[in-house]
């Protein structure tokens, strides 16, 4: 699908970027100042100091060596921007409309009718963009891009400045844009959670260069970020089906038989998304039924790799039941032969439901 092979002189250093992908959901991920929106607008066809080669469904929108160089017009990229460009002064429907009249065509795919209803901005059209809060206005961004029926969606940062709630509410709406038209998308971000959620395929930009690159869960929990993920408290994704909500709690299966309690609303039947962070997740070698933490899940181990912080923690990744959801645990080293922690031990993860929330609902309809 998309074949990229091009670099930019930038002042402190060349971004070079050699990526192959296969997948349509796509993530680049790196720490800011490492040339990931530079990679975007080269793609996109707004860099004109890219140099090399970069394909899309076999067509050349770049190759230096050759003097192509397609416009953006022509590339048939929808792209959102880190601050969304959107028109001040105008409504939300002519917003929308400029995206539109970018179209290629004019029965755009996907249908504008239902991309206003899978974001829920129907009501919206009259406002001026100036009285919509953060989260609407990303979700018109978005619309404004799907408007103009993109070949490839590039979202630069599309959850920076939101607070939690707001966050948590876009995530599930580019959930459902990705979900419901199959757009292929490259989504960018220095947070490693969005990336883990949004891709299926990842690339790590640092310093200008890629340093990998691969499956989402394969790259994302490597060693060469554990440093990053440490750093910023790396918290497990899981996702479940909600059984049961009330009163901001909810219990969820991992599949049949496997049930744990979290807090966050959802309706039952939802999909959700669960954050825990590794360090919130104890192990025991035996079922513990003296301790207030509700959730105890049987697991195998399947690895046991030090921290790269040299603070005294062990990573355990585990697999729990039979669709082996990988969580992993951040643990003390001295645990390691105490409980005889290696791969295939067998061990119980014990966690409270407080320290598990829902970070994504692929039903929910709130309003943000």
């Amino acid at each position: 699908m998309l074949e990229l092979d091009f670099h930019v002189p930038l002042g402190g250093f060349d971004l070079r970027v050699e990526w192959r992908p296969e997948a349509t959901a796509l993530g680049l991920f790196g720490p800011s100042g490492s040339g990931k929106t530079t990679a975007l607008e080269s793609i996109a066809g707004l860099q004109p100091r890219a140099m090399g080669s970069i394909r899309f469904a076999g067509e050349s929108w770049l190759d230096s060596d050759r003097g192509v160089r397609w416009p953006a017009e022509e590339r048939g990229v929808g792209y959102v921007p880190q601050d969304l460009r959107l028109f001040p002064h105008w409504s939300v429907g002519d917003n929308i409309r400029a995206g539109q009249a970018r179209a290629a065509t004019a029965a755009v795919d996907p249908p504008l009718p239902r991309v206003l209803e899978v974001l829920e901005i129907g009501h919206l059209l009259d406002r001026p963009i100036g009285a919509l809060s953060g989260g609407e206005q990303q979700r018109v961004a978005v619309a404004r891009a799907l408007a103009s029926g993109p070949r490839l969606l590039l979202l630069d940062e599309p959850l920076t400045g939101l607070d939690q709630p707001l966050r948590r509410r876009v995530l599930d709406y580019l959930l459902r844009v990705r979900e419901e038209f199959g757009v292929p998308t490259l989504h960018v971000s220095h947070d490693l959670g969005d990336v883990r959620l949004l891709a299926t395929q990842v690339a790590l930009l640092k310093d200008g260069r890629v340093v990998a690159t691969g499956r989402s869960e394969d790259v994302l929990e490597s060693a060469a970020l554990a440093q990053s993920a440490r750093e910023a408290g790396f918290e497990n994704l899981i996702t479940a089906t909600v059984a049961t909500g009330h009163d901001g709690w909810i219990e969820a299966d991992l599949e049949p038989g496997l049930r744990i309690a979290a807090r966050g609303e959802a309706a039952s039947g939802d999909l959700v998304t669960l954050a825990l962070p590794a360090a919130m997740v104890l192990l025991a070698r035996t079922p513990s039924t003296d301790l207030s933490a509700g959730n105890r899940l049987e697991a195998v181990v399947e690895s046991v790799r030090a921290s790269p912080t040299g603070n005294g923690m062990v990573d355990v990744l585990t697999r729990v039941g039979a669709r082996h959801t990988s969580i992993a645990a951040s643990v003390l080293a001295a645990s390691v032969p105490r409980f005889e922690l290696k791969p295939g031990a067998r061990v119980h993860l014990i966690f409270a439901a407080h320290a598990c929330r829902v970070v994504a609902d692929r039903q929910g309809s709130s309003k943000v």
